[in-house]
């Protein structure tokens, strides 16, 4: 028996995450990101780190996410 919903693997999230974006679903594009750097910090050669960071320039530094999920990613990336 198959379970539902299927697992999340660190590349389905990644794919997910670039369809919120596009989508313009910020918020849940960085949520799927940093999680996937909270798993596998080098995954995609450092790309979902990247990735936030574009995300973070699109939106600007005041922009609320920005503020909140930069504040995430520091906090994964110094444990």
């Amino acid at each position: 028996m198959l379970a539902w919903p299927p697992p999340r693997t660190i590349s389905t999230r990644a794919s997910a995450s670039a369809v919120r974006a596009a989508r313009g679903a910020y918020g849940d594009a960085l949520a799927e990101l940093l999680e996937v750097v909270r798993r596998d910090r080098g995954f995609a050669d450092d790309g979902t780190r990247k990735a936030m960071l574009d995300v973070f320039e699109l939106l600007g530094p005041d922009h609320p996410l920005t503020e909140r999920y930069r504040s995430e990613l520091a906090r994964v990336l110094l444990r």
